[in-house]
């Protein structure tokens, strides 16, 4: 009997440490210290780059689903910000474990709210269920924003002074136009000319004059 309560105790600690664990903890980057230089998704080192301070994860329709937990968001009136941009184009949804909001994605954005239930901590999960969802592996960036207060409060229009870049924005197209060659100016080059025959009048006179002497 003391075996069988053991072994149960051990599996209710075990099964309790992996509920704790499954949610990745998210790591913000502050904004003065992005990374402003392009990184490809399909990078395997990706998340190394951190590019806009975004990370890279991927879903999978009926499959994997990956949860993100952030910490340090309790106060009354303060906002969070999630953006979020897709490799391909689709559908990604996301749920957080405090209301029963879900958020539909579908390319890029930008959602930004009050912080749910005002909690100390929200965990958001990652899927696609439904109609509009594609099967198989599915990457895409992320990135959480926690507002700070100012003077202790909190800012009505928090939301509305972040920026909406993502990733993609970085890339820098090069360009392959050269510049046209400059066109002389056309008075300036009659003038020259009139210069010039002046010049070869004057030194033919002065031979003539030369010769004749």
């Amino acid at each position: 009997m003391e075996k069988v309560v053991f072994y149960l105790s051990l599996s209710i600690l075990l099964l309790s440490i992996g509920s704790v664990s499954a949610c990745e903890e998210w790591v913000a980057i502050e904004e003065e210290s992005y990374n402003r230089t392009y990184a490809d998704i399909n990078d395997p080192n990706a998340n190394q780059f951190r590019p806009l301070g975004f990370k890279k994860s991927s879903y999978t329709f009926e499959g994997a689903e990956p949860c993100v937990e952030v910490k340090s968001t309790d106060g009354n009136g303060r906002h969070i910000q999630l953006a979020v941009e897709l490799r391909d184009s689709g559908t990604l949804q996301v749920k957080n474990n405090k209301n029963s909001v879900v958020i539909d994605i579908n390319d890029s954005a930008a959602k930004c709210n009050t912080v749910p239930a005002a909690a100390s901590s929200v965990q958001y999960t990652f899927y696609c269920l439904g109609a509009g969802c594609e099967s198989g592996q599915k990457f895409f960036w992320y990135r959480f924003v926690v507002e700070k207060p100012e003077g202790g409060k909190y800012e009505e229009n928090w939301c509305d002074t972040l920026s909406s870049d993502v990733p993609s924005s970085l890339i820098s197209i090069p360009s392959i136009l050269t510049p046209p060659p400059e066109v002389p100016d056309v008075e300036d080059s009659a003038s020259g000319l009139q210069f010039a025959f002046k010049i070869v009048v004057l030194t033919v006179s002065t031979i003539i004059v030369i010769i004749l002497l």
